[in-house]
């Protein structure tokens, strides 16, 4: 069978064909961090990137990388934020298939998304990466965007507005709703 290989001085990988566009998008944003940032200078990975810290060789902001609904807790979700606050990388790195970055996560870490949303603005895409910049500290106007999935643009804009609003919900169940209603949407 073909291969894809992941373009990365740190890590080449070879996989099955099937991997190329994902490894194709995240060779692209390894890069991007790489060019855009000093070798010192911190970028925050979310919610289970911190490989692109690595694959770039850039520090994480924090010492959590990894990030699930229900783990890591509480407490470390406020020490992530206090982290972010007290030195603010100009990036920040999620991976998402929509939009709604946060989809599931957002039912956990609702503390640590409005954050990022009150600081943060999109800046670049590489399929289902986004590389956020900080509001005041990153750079002006927009980086590369990559094409949106076709998943993405199969959704209607007022779907992405109503789902919004009920996966930002205070009550939890209206959120799970929300969450179990794109699970549909979502590409394998």
């Amino acid at each position: 069978p073909q291969a894809a290989r992941l373009v990365s001085e740190r890590a080449p990988i070879w996989n099955n064909v099937g991997a190329a566009a994902t490894y194709g998008d995240l060779s692209a944003l390894v890069k991007f961090v790489r060019n855009n940032t000093t070798e010192d200078e911190r970028i925050f990975t979310f919610p289970s990137l911190d490989v692109v810290s690595f694959l770039a060789g850039r520090p994480n902001t924090t010492r959590h990388g990894y990030f699930f609904p229900g783990w890591p807790g509480r407490e470390v979700e406020a020490e992530v934020i206090s982290d972010l606050d007290a030195a603010p990388p100009r990036f920040v790195v999620v991976y998402h298939w929509h939009p709604l970055f946060f989809s599931q996560a957002a039912l956990y870490y609702f503390q640590l998304q409005h954050y990022i949303e009150s600081n943060y603005r999109p800046y670049a895409r590489f399929g289902r990466y986004v590389v956020l910049t900080h509001k005041t500290l990153g750079p002006a106007g927009d980086g590369p965007d990559l094409p949106r999935s076709s998943i993405e643009a199969a959704l209607p804009d007022q779907l992405d507005q109503e789902l919004k609003g009920r996966l930002t919900d205070p009550d939890a169940a209206v959120r799970l709703a929300a969450v179990k209603q794109l699970e549909g949407f979502h590409l394998g």
